[in-house]
């Protein structure tokens, strides 16, 4: 197998991930983990999408969007 991204359709570039396939680094899963064990701490029982992606986010000195096309 090449390790050449795939050629895409159009005029679009391929994107590049900021992190290799399954390899994140320690800090973000200690910040996630951090979230966890507080929701419940906190008596959560569940953790919803849209907490869940607050929680990456926030873990990666990012910015949730409600919307995929928010801008």
């Amino acid at each position: 197998m090449s390790s050449k991204p795939p050629k895409l359709r159009g005029k679009a570039r391929a994107r590049h991930s900021p992190y290799p396939i399954g390899e994140f680094p320690d800090d973000v899963i200690i910040g996630i983990g951090r979230y966890i064990v507080h929701r419940l701490a906190v008596g959560g029982i569940d953790i919803p999408g849209d907490d869940f992606a607050g929680m990456f986010a926030d873990s990666i000195s990012g910015t949730h969007r409600q919307k995929p096309l928010e801008v």
